[in-house]
């Protein structure tokens, strides 16, 4: 990524961060339970979380696994998710700086590397997933969980757009399948594919990353204007 991707990343949540474990999408309980389910978690597992936030789906993970290292470009969230992990009495989890593009691991680290809800902060996700690739052993297991966009380009083009009026630092969500071809590409082999719906409160959605008053009105107007035609 460029360093300005970087910038909005650090700056978005950089001030998203105190609010970032009480968000009902983010955080939702169920939704990480359902996460789980879809992984072939091993008690001795060595694994990763890029772009791991405040460590949410870390701490959920960290209960069966050896070892678990969250790497995130924002100190705030690292900060925040350091006393997520000491309040719920978890001493299996390090959290590093660092960015997704070069990670600071040696080849074949971790048996299982995981990244949820980043790739579409990534300006290039293939320089992401060929790291994720290479820090994992033969054999181990890379789970790319990520916003989806829609199979119809002019939807997708608009639903991209309000989220970056939403979250500068939102670049573009794939398709499901452009998400299988990027994991292809770094010939990973594709094991397991699964897909929820999740609702979201747009007023919850839209205080989180506080956007300005103009672009919190626009994306009102364009998401009533949707409901209007169906």
């Amino acid at each position: 990524m460029t360093q300005n991707q970087h910038d909005l990343i650090k700056q978005a949540f950089s001030k998203q961060a105190s609010k970032f474990d009480q968000s009902r999408s983010v955080a939702n309980r169920l939704h990480l339970e359902w996460m789980l389910a879809n992984l072939s978690i091993h008690s001795e597992y060595n694994v990763l979380d890029l772009a791991a936030g405040t460590g949410i789906f870390s701490r959920a993970i960290a209960p069966f696994v050896r070892r678990l290292t969250a790497i995130d470009l924002t100190p705030a969230m690292l900060e925040q998710g350091t006393h997520g992990a000491q309040s719920d009495s978890l001493s299996n989890i390090a959290f590093v700086q660092g960015a997704g593009e070069r990670l600071p691991f040696p080849n074949s680290t971790f048996d299982m590397a995981v990244t949820r809800f980043a790739v579409h902060h990534f300006a290039e996700p293939y320089f992401q997933v060929k790291e994720l690739a290479r820090v994992v052993r033969p054999g181990g297991v890379v789970a790319i969980i990520d916003l989806v966009a829609p199979d119809d380009s002019l939807l997708a083009a608009t639903y991209n757009h309000l989220e970056r009026l939403r979250d500068p630092s939102h670049s573009k969500a794939l398709t499901t399948n452009a998400l299988i071809a990027l994991a292809k590409a770094e010939g990973l082999n594709i094991d397991h594919v699964a897909s929820q719906q999740i609702e979201v409160n747009v007023k919850n959605w839209l205080d989180l990353s506080q956007p300005p008053t103009d672009a919190r009105t626009t994306i009102f107007e364009r998401l009533n204007e949707e409901l209007k035609t169906h």
